[in-house]
């Protein structure tokens, strides 16, 4: 599996910020959230440069969308300064429950990830 991890992550740093091809986007398509968790702690160190895709202009940090979301589709990497780095994903929900029901997920794959 690490090895599988190591040709998506160098072929998406060979994609650039460019649109993905349709098997760039159906290998990260397919990742299980297992996949994705390891891809990002594997990118923390290089301040996730290869999970970067394109550029948004945010007022006190640098900030870019996500090539790939852990969870929701609005996932973002953001620059604080020069040691602080953050992967968030956020969104508005209409309901509570879907907040909650989206949050449980989250704690539920990552919990059976990290075991």
């Amino acid at each position: 599996m690490k090895k599988y991890l190591s040709v998506l992550l160098t072929g998406l740093i060979l994609s650039g910020c460019s649109s993905f091809t349709t098997e760039q986007k159906a290998s990260i398509d397919n990742l299980t959230p297992c996949e994705k968790i390891n891809g990002l702690l594997a990118a923390y160190d290089s301040r996730f440069e290869v999970l970067k895709r394109t550029r948004v202009n945010t007022k006190y940090a640098e900030t870019w969308t996500a090539k790939y979301n852990l969870v929701g589709d609005a996932c973002q990497i953001s620059a604080l300064d020069a040691d602080t780095v953050t992967y968030r994903c956020q969104d508005n929900y209409q309901e509570q429950t879907q907040a909650v029901a989206i949050h449980q997920k989250a704690v539920d794959f990552t919990r059976a990830c990290l075991a």
